[in-house]
């Protein structure tokens, strides 16, 4: 015996959305590799990059931050991009966590560290997501990363 969870009001909307596309598969076309990083750090984002790129040549592109201002600009290029393609992107940000869960850290120009808060961060996300026809993936791999996920749900 099945129980619905879902008030009568609920099911109609659930029953009126679009099911998933059974016709096309999208395939990504571009992973962008933002990393923001300490040089003090193991390079994982240009590692990442390198290996992609013995496998798919052209396919990966690695842009590397010097604060958290140039994040948000690769993203922005990336959105100016898919404005006038087809791309299917996936977005790949090598960075740390704030322990405090408010964001992502790395240094800034002047050696000191600085705050990306999520809400600084999901605007962006929204943006390329809707560029992108809704076919972004975001990746964030980070020391702290958890609250990413949640920020974004």
């Amino acid at each position: 015996m099945t129980t619905n969870i879902l008030t009568d009001t609920e099911q109609a909307i659930f029953d009126g959305l679009p099911g998933p596309p059974m016709e096309t598969v999208v395939k990504a076309t571009d992973i962008w590799v933002i990393e923001w990083l300490p040089l003090s750090d193991q390079p994982t984002g240009k590692l990442l990059h390198g290996w992609v790129q013995r496998r798919r040549q052209g396919w990966s592109a690695c842009f590397e931050s010097k604060n958290k201002s140039e994040v948000l600009s690769f993203i922005k290029h990336a959105i100016d991009i898919a404005k006038k393609s087809q791309m299917c992107l996936v977005l790949h940000l090598e960075v740390h966590g704030d322990a405090d869960k408010n964001g992502l850290v790395g240094l800034h120009g002047n050696g000191g560290w600085e705050l990306l808060e999520w809400n600084e961060l999901i605007g962006s996300i929204q943006r390329s997501n809707l560029e992108t026809h809704c076919n972004l993936v975001v990746v964030v791999a980070a020391c702290i990363g958890f609250a990413g996920i949640m920020a974004l749900v």
